[in-house]
């Protein structure tokens, strides 16, 4: 998505095509593109130009019933949160190995390469007793 800023417009643009281009109309200005809510690239339009934008970002979504940090094993700096809106969520991540970590607890440890991943972390909880070896209930305390 390219936003405008102060001063600025969009005054046309068209959906993705079969090669994966898509162009924008656009007054002199101020441009900010987002990627989902991460700002990829800052720009200033002052005439008629192309302008080649490539996304180095993989985007990770799915299902959740949480919110988890995706931590970057590589460099301890880089690291994003991704919750659910509607039960569903969605990251872009740099290409890596991430730990999934919910709380304080590692949940998962993926490798992200560029394209789109779906992983589901949904919570599951269960009803019951718990027993001993010789099937005797442990009380709580």
């Amino acid at each position: 998505m390219i936003l405008a800023t102060e001063n600025s417009s969009v005054l046309y643009g068209s959906d993705f095509d079969d090669d994966n281009h898509y162009y924008r109309y656009l007054t002199k200005g101020t441009y900010v593109i987002y990627v989902g809510d991460y700002e990829l690239d800052r720009f200033e339009v002052t005439g008629s130009e192309e302008r080649d934008i490539t996304l180095d970002y993989a985007r990770i979504f799915g299902k959740c019933s949480n919110t988890y940090l995706y931590k970057n094993v590589d460099d301890e700096n880089y690291s994003k949160y991704a919750s659910a809106a509607s039960g569903w969520y969605e990251v872009y991540l740099k290409p890596g190995t991430y730990q999934v970590i919910d709380e304080d607890t590692v949940i998962d440890t993926i490798d992200v390469a560029l394209g789109d991943t779906r992983k589901d972390y949904i919570e599951h909880s269960c009803k019951g007793n718990l027993l001993d070896v010789s099937g005797l209930e442990i009380r709580k305390k």
